[in-house]
């Protein structure tokens, strides 16, 4: 009796509504690939027609379906989802689409309405902050903080006078080298050290948040790029 298998070639390709079902299994953010194509577009079209609602709700459309879709893009990046690409992107890109007059002024409006008028910015940082403490397990934290105390201070220590000796030779004040560059890199990375600092440095120094990230971000984001590569050799 002659196997079939080896008079017919194997067919490689998908059963009918294979790739459907491969396309649903993507999630953008916490929804799949096609509802969030679907959202998208609403908030697109919304938003080039002026029809957002300039309240929260229109503010969070925007932020988190562009939010959602370039952080996706980050993690999928080669090298830059390695050194916090979603960050990143999230962070920069909107900004050059802002400079490059990409949105409508009622986008940008509602979008103000949120950060500034709302500042939603500091019940998130609010979030992060207290989530990351009450998600620690309590035991590992406290070993984990006795065994490595001296070497954290230790080491803390040399890498901020080893920064305010290259700040120094590169014409940079020690006010300058130590707030503006080595406190960034050692904050922790964008989320949790870059945001929570702008708004310390805003109720401070005076000025919006914005300013502040815009010149903390350089410097975690070279730092964190440094002390992955040093870390892998």
């Amino acid at each position: 009796m002659e196997n079939n298998s080896l008079n017919h070639p194997i067919d490689k390709t998908l059963p009918s509504g294979q790739a459907p079902r491969l396309l649903s299994n993507i999630e953008v953010g916490a929804v799949p690939l096609a509802l969030f194509i679907g959202i998208a577009a609403i908030v697109a079209i919304s938003a080039t027609a002026g029809l957002l609602p300039k309240n929260m709700i229109g503010g969070l459309a925007v932020i988190m379906t562009l939010g959602f879709a370039l952080a996706k893009i980050g993690r999928m990046v080669p090298i830059l989802k390695e050194v916090g690409g979603p960050a990143i992107l999230c962070l920069m890109t909107p900004s050059v689409l802002v400079y490059f007059g990409m949105f409508e002024a009622h986008t940008l409006d509602t979008v103000q309405l949120l950060m500034k008028e709302a500042n939603l910015l500091y019940f998130v940082i609010a979030c992060l902050v207290v989530g990351s403490i009450l998600g620690m397990n309590r035991t590992i934290l406290i070993q984990g903080m006795v065994r490595m105390f001296v070497p954290l201070v230790v080491g803390t220590g040399a890498a901020i006078l080893t920064g305010l000796l290259v700040g120094s030779l590169f014409g940079y004040s020690f006010y300058h080298t130590f707030f503006f560059i080595i406190v960034p890199i050692i904050g922790g990375g964008i989320g949790e050290g870059i945001l929570p600092l702008s708004l310390a440095y805003s109720a401070i120094l005076g000025q919006t948040p914005d300013v502040y990230v815009a010149q903390l971000a350089p410097a975690a984001v070279v730092g964190n790029i440094f002390a992955i590569i040093c870390a892998g050799f």
